[in-house]
């Protein structure tokens, strides 16, 4: 949500509140299901509310999509939420059953992350009519995307060994040159990918570096 008004705003657009809330009734669909699987959790009552409340909030998110007069918006909205679903499926099928043999192979592995923050930023493209951005709007998800994940990752490398998850951090192991060398990259990546002027977007890309910077200290 905070990307795709983040970027409307940056294009001097506002976007309606009942289109933020189909948009965000999604995220914590894919949230909630994301949880189930790498959590892993026994408790069948837990596991159960997670997918269900999931369910429910997709299905509201699209109740929602059905009274905007923008067909075209929420269709690629769906597209991209079916496309992250796709690639976490492909994550249970790599890094969730065997270590990574590459940087790359690893990057592969967490492409959904990508789709995850590419999911606003087109639908709010789409909102605003400027699909035309779409390259500079992917570019920045990639950099964004795989980021945030390699944080998300080096913060959690003794839980993610409990789990079973195989992330780039553990198979590097202690210092994580290489991951952090990656992180920074991509952060760079990021803030290259948009004009400067866009205000918004390029704020949250330093409050990343910030944050990432923390973790390296």
């Amino acid at each position: 949500m905070k990307f795709c008004e983040s970027l409307a705003d940056d294009l001097g657009k506002k976007i309606k509140d009942k289109e933020l809330a189909a948009l965000g009734l999604h995220m914590l669909a894919i949230s909630t299901h994301d949880d189930v699987v790498d959590e892993m959790n026994n408790n069948r009552t837990q596991t159960a509310a997670l997918i269900y409340a999931g369910n429910i909030t997709s299905n509201e998110g699209s109740k929602l999509l059905l009274d905007q007069k923008s067909r075209k918006s929420a269709s690629l909205l769906l597209d991209k939420v079916n496309q992250n679903h796709y690639q976490q499926q492909l994550v249970v099928e790599t890094l969730w059953t065997r270590p990574p043999k590459s940087f790359e192979e690893y990057k592969e592995g967490v492409r959904h992350i990508c789709v995850f923050v590419e999911i606003g930023l087109e639908y709010g493209l789409a909102l605003v009519d400027r699909e035309e951005l779409g390259a500079k709007i992917r570019k920045y998800a990639d950099g964004y995307g795989i980021a945030l994940q390699l944080i998300d990752d080096l913060r959690e490398v003794e839980e993610d060994k409990k789990y079973g998850y195989w992330s780039y951090p553990i198979v590097e192991g202690r210092p994580y040159k290489r991951s952090f060398k990656e992180l920074f990259y991509h952060i760079k990546l990021c803030r290259q990918s948009v004009p400067k002027s866009w205000k918004n977007l390029q704020d949250l890309t330093n409050r990343l570096e910030k944050f990432a910077k923390s973790i390296n200290e």
